[in-house]
């Protein structure tokens, strides 16, 4: 039984729940690319201050950890797996592509740059939404992992 149907709802179509679970995933993709940016602006911060190593890294380490667990609800779940990098770089990719989207945008006025970049960077989105988690399901399939198949 669904858990509209518990609650005494009608159940959402499943077209609408593809609609809404894609966002889901878009919004935790921001969310990690966001975590990402994070944790590197934090590095850079531990490289110029002396005193402040164990605060900064104790933060680190919550980011990283809050990451972790954003990138397998994502369906990314083996941290020491290449896969597992390259989902980062991507993630880490499509920021900066969003963040020269809005440059190209408020700084220089040029629009059509500004789609092109946004554009790059749904792409890298979707190869990372897509393309990675069918990766990893194959390889959970060949090598009889059931724990990368999960979602």
């Amino acid at each position: 039984m669904l858990k509209e149907e518990a609650r005494g709802q009608k159940p959402l179509p499943e077209e609408l729940r593809e609609k809404i679970a894609l966002s889901v995933d878009e919004e935790l993709f921001w969310a990690a690319a966001n975590l990402l940016q994070a944790e590197e602006h934090l590095l850079q911060t531990l490289h110029a201050s002396g005193g402040l190593a164990g605060d900064i890294g104790e933060l680190i380490a919550v980011i990283r950890s809050t990451r972790v667990q954003i990138m397998k609800q994502l369906g990314i779940s083996n941290p020491s797996g290449e896969i597992w990098c390259a989902s980062k770089h991507l993630i880490s990719a499509a920021y900066r592509l969003m963040e020269a989207s809005e440059k190209s945008l408020t700084q220089l006025n040029q629009p059509l740059l500004a789609k092109k970049y946004s554009s790059m960077a749904r792409t890298l989105l979707e190869v990372f939404l897509i393309g990675c988690r069918e990766l990893i399901r194959r390889l959970g399939d060949e090598e009889g992992d059931p724990e990368d198949t999960e979602r």
